[in-house]
C-alpha cells in the first residue's frame, strides 16, 4: 500500500469497510500531517465506525494540524454522539493548551450525556497537564490511580463516584493484569 492508494481507498464511499480501516491503520503508522490531514477527511464519511476510529486514531497521533478539525466535529450537533464523544476524548489527549481546555468545559454542559462525560474526563485529564503513554502504548482517557490497594480500586469502581475516578480505578485495574 501507498498514501495514494490509502488515500483514495479510505475516501471512496464504495470502498468495504474493512479496506477503509486498513487505510485508515496505514495513514496512522506513517504519523505525518499529510496522512494526518488525509484521516480528517473521513470525516465527511457517513459510517459512525470508520469516523470514530478515524476520531481515535488521531487522539493517538497527536498532530496539531488535527486540531481544528476535531473541535469542529466535537461541536457538531448533527453528528453522531459518539463520533463527538471520540473527538473529545482524542482531543484530551493533546497537551495542555487554554483552547482546548476551554472546548472540553464549553461541552461538559452538552446535552449528550457521552459527550459530557467524556468531555469531563478529558477536561480533568489535559488539566494534570502530563501525556503519559501507557505500558499498552497507548493514551487512556485517564491515567491510573495510583497508591491503592485491589479493594480500594475495585469499590471506586462499582461506585457512585464521579466518571473520571471510576476510569482511573478502571485503569489501575487494568494494569494489574488480574
Amino acid at each position: 500500500m501507498n498514501i495514494d492508494l490509502a488515500k483514495s481507498t479510505l475516501l471512496d464511499k464504495n470502498s468495504h469497510i474493512a479496506k477503509k480501516m486498513r487505510s485508515l491503520f496505514y495513514l496512522r503508522n506513517i504519523k505525518t500531517e499529510e496522512s494526518a490531514l488525509i484521516l480528517c477527511e473521513a470525516f465527511k464519511d457517513t459510517s459512525v465506525l470508520l469516523k470514530h476510529e478515524v476520531a481515535y486514531v488521531l487522539g493517538q497521533m497527536l498532530l496539531d494540524c488535527t486540531i481544528p478539525v476535531l473541535i469542529e466535529v466535537l461541536n457538531n450537533e448533527n453528528e453522531d454522539e459518539i463520533v463527538r464523544h471520540e473527538a473529545g476524548e482524542a482531543l484530551g489527549n493533546f497537551p495542555f493548551s487554554a483552547k482546548i481546555a476551554q472546548i472540553l468545559e464549553k461541552n461538559i454542559k452538552s446535552n449528550s450525556k457521552p459527550v459530557s462525560e467524556t468531555c469531563f474526563i478529558a477536561f480533568n485529564k489535559i488539566n494534570l497537564k502530563r501525556n503519559d503513554i501507557t505500558v499498552f502504548n497507548s493514551r487512556d482517557p485517564a491515567y491510573p490511580l495510583e497508591n491503592v490497594s485491589f479493594e480500594e480500586a475495585t469499590r471506586t469502581f462499582l461506585s457512585n463516584e464521579n466518571l473520571y475516578k471510576r476510569y482511573e480505578a478502571m485503569f489501575f485495574l487494568r494494569n494489574l493484569g488480574s
